[in-house]
């Protein structure tokens, strides 16, 4: 459960940045993913440590403020299950013009995250 929140409403070509510690390295990785009505599209990764680029086998990448940066090859998902591990702290950003504060994920141990049409003609 995110913060008690089980939606969060968004504009059309919104973006979610999944934030996290690795698992083996304790180091920070993000996940950035363009919002699409089918799910959700990868964007960019961005590690604090370059040996995260080997790992996860990318052949480069590039500095930029302190973070190592991937842009993949585009992928649709059309869901995230996300597992979460009792000592792990994982949050998301939601790129919205009025809040960019982040939502904790707690360890619940699984959750599926899901892009749904919204009857609110204001959300897009």
């Amino acid at each position: 459960d995110m913060d008690g929140q089980r939606s969060v409403p968004m504009g059309r070509g919104g973006a979610m940045r999944l934030s996290f510690s690795h698992s083996i390295y304790g180091s920070q990785v993000e996940e950035v993913f363009s919002l699409r009505r089918d799910g959700f599209q990868l964007t960019q990764l961005r590690y604090s440590e370059a040996r995260l680029v080997d790992f996860y086998g990318y052949e480069n990448a590039d500095l930029e403020n302190g973070a190592w940066v991937v842009n993949p090859p585009p992928v649709l998902l059309p869901s995230l299950n996300l597992n979460i591990r009792a000592d792990a702290a994982m949050a998301l950003y939601f790129a919205r013009r009025y809040e960019s504060r982040p939502r904790t994920i707690r360890p619940t141990g699984a959750l599926r995250l899901i892009v749904a049409s919204c009857k609110n003609s204001a959300h897009g």
